[in-house]
């Protein structure tokens, strides 16, 4: 993939998704339509933030990520 090619246009929003067993998941979505050897193409991720807003309902603002290098 040509990087100097590549365009990007993204969205990021918090959610609920539903697990399997019924309960609620609160999620972080990243969408975004890139443009990749020519071809226009939807790149979507879905993250569990679980913890993340359990420790911040704690008090707990600083929490670490593991951050994928893309």
């Amino acid at each position: 993939m040509n990087a100097r090619k590549r365009k990007a246009r993204q969205a990021v929003f918090k959610t609920a998704h539903n697990r399997k067993d019924g309960s609620i998941m609160p999620v972080e979505v990243n969408a975004r339509n890139i443009e990749m050897d020519g071809k226009k193409v939807f790149l979507g991720s879905i993250r569990d933030i679980t913890e993340h807003k359990q420790a911040k309902e704690a008090g707990h603002d600083q929490v670490r990520f593991y951050e994928p290098e893309i």
